[in-house]
């Protein structure tokens, strides 16, 4: 129904984010190579090549070409999220508290063999009527 849906959905906008991710991870790492050598190289100070702060800026001598996009980011941990929603939101109804409680109550004292079997009995004769009487020659 419609939990199956949102799971799946969800579930599907995730596997998207994540081949995204897959495709353009190693653009990412060699961009931000490229930034931490030119960085490095064009800096005079110890401090002035670890300062990461221009990281973002369209100027300079080092640009970073490219790198994720924090709102792909922001979808993929919200689509989890919401798919652990929908999940538990299917799962967690009163008819499974309701299965829970049986079977808990079935794990605490086990019917005894006599007890079903009279069950068995009295529903089979309801089933299938009262026995025959026997024939006398």
């Amino acid at each position: 129904g419609v939990f199956a849906f949102l799971a799946f959905a969800f579930s599907l906008m995730t596997f998207a984010c994540h081949l995204y991710d897959y495709k353009l991870q190693p653009k990412w790492e060699k961009d931000f190579e490229d930034f931490v050598t030119c960085k490095s190289l064009n800096s005079t100070t110890k401090e002035e090549a670890c300062d990461f702060d221009d990281i973002n800026s369209k100027e300079g001598p080092c640009i970073l070409a490219s790198k994720p996009s924090i709102n792909i980011i922001i979808v993929q941990l919200c689509a989890m999220f919401l798919c652990g929603v929908a999940v538990s939101t299917w799962v967690v109804t009163p008819a499974t508290g309701r299965a829970w409680k049986k079977f808990c109550q079935r794990r605490e004292k086990p019917p005894s063999s006599t007890t079903s079997r009279l069950r068995f009995g009295r529903i089979s004769r309801a089933a299938v009527g009262p026995a025959p009487l026997a024939r006398t020659p």
